[in-house]
């Protein structure tokens, strides 16, 4: 049996599913949860609904709104921006992606995207280092041979296999990172992810053909890769790869 009067109704916290007791004029704003002590909404009661039981379920299924819940935590803090009432909710709640307009309040910073880059290219360096080192030692302990007086096709596929194997393995690895996890070996060291605007991993199509495969392609076009680079000083901080596979990068 609810407890609540004509004047009052009850509602479930958005954080912890508490049910609290509420006046109606106090809709609209917040309040301290008596279940888990933070700071929840007080949403608009339903008018012309008598049924008790109705109201209570129709509370505990509807009381949640993102934008309302963003007002509020703008009301109670005049100084709070837009921007840092996002990041504020994105911590306080499981805010799903899709649900938050801005999202360059998630992105991952400058700094952390160009140390991902450079790792990621430190990691390609060494392993073509090896692939050399490996070639070398085979050469030089008469595994791989090479007869450079009459070098054969086979001999030179041979080498190049044996090269760039440490190479290819790592861009494998790194595709296969991407399309399932959205993450490259550098993005997962610094805690950043590849998702699309709904969240997900960006598979195979747009992790790996359009930022990958697309933007190699593209690479031949005079300034594409400095323009590339640079379009992460926009707003949104995305590179030009971001925008042409639908994707984000964000801090995990």
């Amino acid at each position: 049996m609810s407890t609540s009067t004509a004047t009052e109704f009850e509602f479930r916290c958005q954080l912890c599913s508490h049910t609290q007791i509420a006046s109606i004029d106090d809709a609209g704003s917040v309040v301290t949860c008596g279940g888990c002590g933070r700071s929840c909404i007080v949403p608009e009661p339903e008018s012309g609904r008598q049924d008790d039981e109705v109201e209570q379920e129709s509370s505990c299924a509807s009381g949640f709104s993102y934008e309302a819940y963003k007002a509020a935590l703008l009301q109670e803090d005049n100084t709070m921006s837009i921007r840092d009432a996002e990041q504020q909710l994105k911590q306080d709640l499981d805010v799903p992606l899709s649900e938050i307009r801005d999202m360059s309040v998630v992105a991952a910073s400058r700094t952390k995207r160009f140390l991902g880059s450079l790792i990621d290219s430190m990691l390609m360096a060494v392993a073509v280092t090896i692939g050399f080192v490996i070639f070398f030692a085979l050469t030089q302990a008469g595994i791989l041979k090479i007869d450079h007086n009459n070098p054969s096709a086979f001999a030179s596929i041979n080498a190049v296999c044996v090269m760039y194997f440490p190479v290819f393995a790592l861009i494998l690895f790194q595709w296969n990172m991407t399309a399932v996890d959205g993450q490259t070996l550098a993005k997962k060291l610094l805690g950043m992810k590849i998702v699309t605007r709904s969240g997900e991993a960006p598979g195979f199509v747009r992790g790996v053909a359009l930022r990958w495969w697309v933007t190699g392609l593209l690479g031949i076009v005079p300034f594409f890769g400095l323009l590339n680079a640079l379009a992460i000083f926009g707003e949104q901080r995305r590179c030009l790869h971001d925008y042409i596979a639908g994707t984000y990068v964000i801090d995990v």
